[in-house]
């Protein structure tokens, strides 16, 4: 039994720190790697998010939304790339789960727009790993967090 564990043990380590391997990298656009879907087909294997916002919507109006979040994004660029972009709903869904103990980053109350208009946030409030909350009606700032696949 012990022969087993010292074998098994190991093997588990090695294959946890494996899975976790993206988490915390910085990825060559200077942003926070939070997907590895571990081939590159559609031309990219890895997602990263910037580590600050982009840019925001003052006052959310969903018909002016893309609108406006078109007009920050047509010229920018971070970290010698100008390839960043709205997140799909997924996507962000996936940035704010993958992400969501940095509060630092994504603050329960900080409001997130995707590339179709919807807006999500974490909600700490309904577990205690939280979850991403489509909001129907966003008041107040929504942020934008721009990713870049390569």
């Amino acid at each position: 039994m012990k022969k087993i564990l010292f074998v098994l043990i190991p093997v588990i380590l090695i294959f946890n720190s494996c899975a976790l391997e993206v988490a915390n990298v910085i990825g060559p656009g200077g942003g926070y790697v939070f997907f590895d879907k571990l081939n590159y087909d559609g031309g990219y294997r890895y997602i990263e998010c910037m580590p600050k916002n982009a840019g925001e919507i003052e006052s959310f109006d969903s018909s002016t939304a893309l609108a406006e979040a078109a007009a920050i994004l047509s010229n920018h660029s971070y970290g010698q790339y100008n390839t960043w972009e709205l997140p799909t709903e997924q996507e962000l869904k996936d940035m704010l789960r993958s992400l969501r103990w940095e509060l630092t980053r994504f603050e329960n109350s900080y409001q997130y727009m995707t590339v179709n208009g919807a807006v999500y946030r974490n909600n700490f409030d309904n577990s205690a790993f939280g979850e991403q909350e489509k909001i129907d009606y966003p008041h107040g700032r929504v942020y934008l967090r721009l990713i870049r696949r390569f």
